[in-house]
């Protein structure tokens, strides 16, 4: 076919991790997030405090409000890429660690561990952990004339997760469907699971992104980093499997060989 996964090996454009709480981050807070700067030079060299924005309902104009927003640290691309190679972002309610540069699934979540022992110690015991998440970002390329895509060699024609009526489209359509599933382990939560797929025309060829997001709700929060830690480790390799299952209940079994989505090395 053709059909060209993002990075040749993969289609993984970004994968992001995040733990979010209820209680926004103080002043005080922010300050005691980049005093540990120190601890993430080596991954992350740059960071930058961004200021608060509110939104002017009656304009729809954003303007900056008092205090700080977010605090990101970051690593420059590797390449001539846009985007940085690597984020670690502490907005007022979640930290979120985001790869853009995506390798393998244990090296990338193992960094992003790293950064998040770092900096949560001055975030959680006065922020109960609610939530928990992992989201990936998929992209595919077709290198031929749109009229030619038969979506039923990209994508499972008996998946749950589109509409049969996708396949008999040429032009541009999107499908997003998020769900809730119970689960009791490794503590009780509510996980909500996205899969949006976004079929559009980027850089002057067709495209298909599949976005998959998994984020469970805790019933009881995580109050610290002794709860939250082994809870997380436990938890992200189990909606890292669950992101494998929903992509290979998706995509097509040559695609989903392609990208060595279930392979034992693991290029997921």
């Amino acid at each position: 076919m053709s059909l060209y996964p993002f990075a040749g090996a993969h289609a993984v454009q970004s994968v992001a991790f995040a733990f979010e709480w209820m209680q926004p981050l103080s002043e005080d807070d922010f300050g005691r997030v980049l005093a540990l700067q120190h601890k993430l030079l080596a991954a992350l060299p740059n960071v930058a405090r961004h200021p608060a924005l509110t939104l002017n309902m009656a304009g729809g104009v954003p303007t900056t409000a008092q205090g700080t927003g977010s605090v990101v640290f970051s690593r420059p691309p590797s390449s001539g890429a846009a985007a940085p190679s690597r984020v670690l972002e502490i907005s007022r309610d979640k930290c979120v660690g985001q790869i853009n540069e995506y390798t393998r699934w244990k090296p990338v979540w193992e960094e992003v561990l790293g950064w998040f022992k770092s900096v949560a110690p001055a975030i959680v015991e006065t922020h109960p952990v609610k939530h928990i998440g992992l989201q990936y970002n998929d992209v595919f390329y077709w290198r031929a004339t749109p009229e030619t895509l038969d979506l039923r060699t990209v994508f499972r024609t008996e998946s749950p997760l589109l509409p049969s009526h996708v396949f008999d489209l040429k032009d541009l359509w999107h499908s997003h469907h998020g769900y809730f599933v119970k689960q009791n382990e490794p503590r009780e939560h509510r996980l909500l699971e996205n899969v949006n797929v976004n079929l559009m025309d980027e850089l002057g060829q067709r495209s298909i992104l599949i976005s998959t997001m998994h984020r469970a709700e805790f019933a009881t929060p995580l109050f610290s980093t002794e709860d939250l830690f082994p809870v997380m480790t436990e938890l992200i390799p189990v909606l890292h499997s669950r992101n494998k299952d929903a992509l290979g209940n998706l995509l097509a079994e040559d695609v989903a060989r392609s990208i060595k989505l279930f392979a034992e090395e693991d290029r997921r």
